[in-house]
């Protein structure tokens, strides 16, 4: 099974509560990447919604049990980033066709990506929906850590029920991801 890729993002419910106290802190953060961390049945992604509304340049991946393979999960980043860096991947794709292990791949993926996205929006946002499907697996951690190391103009939105590994406690402090938790989404 594929990763779902989406270049559009789905509507809000029609009796959908707004969450103003919430956009407003979304609309504030400079951070690279802004985490949403709850579990199910939070509004997580509800709030990504409605924070994301109006917006033109937002591209969506929802990531599915198949996107814990490195290869699945970085080609499908690639495919939902072209839509806004047309190309964008092209160079990770032919790279995927060389047998690699995933421990060893996820650097040198991660490398070619970010060049490909140099030229990345600045009003830009990349959406990962439901990642904490992927975070048990360390390959994919470690590219998308490389992936925001390599790439610092790239801005993403995380929905994901327990925090990331590459959120580390000094990526909070220094006001490189801000994260949204439970406590304040209940």
């Amino acid at each position: 099974m594929e990763a779902a890729a989406e270049t559009a993002y789905p509507p809000l419910f029609r009796r959908h509560a707004r969450r103003p106290r919430l956009t407003r802190l979304l609309d504030e953060s400079r951070a690279q990447a802004i985490l949403i961390t709850a579990p199910a049945g939070y509004g997580k992604t509800t709030l990504a919604l409605e924070w994301l509304q109006g917006r033109d340049r937002v591209v969506w991946y929802r990531a599915t049990n198949a996107s814990a393979d490195v290869a699945a999960f970085s080609a499908g980043l690639s495919d939902v980033l072209a839509a806004l860096v047309p190309g964008a991947g092209e160079r990770l794709k032919q790279r995927l066709r060389v047998a690699d292990t995933p421990e060893r791949a996820a650097r040198p993926l991660a490398e070619l990506l970010a060049e490909d996205i140099a030229g990345w929006p600045e009003d830009a946002l990349l959406v990962i929906d439901d990642y904490h499907l992927v975070a048990e697996s360390a390959p994919v951690e470690d590219f998308f850590d490389w992936l925001l190391t390599l790439a610092p103009q790239l801005r993403v939105l995380v929905t994901t029920r327990r925090r990331p590994r590459w959120a580390s406690a000094r990526r909070i402090l220094y006001g490189e991801i801000v994260e949204i938790g439970r406590e304040q989404l209940a």
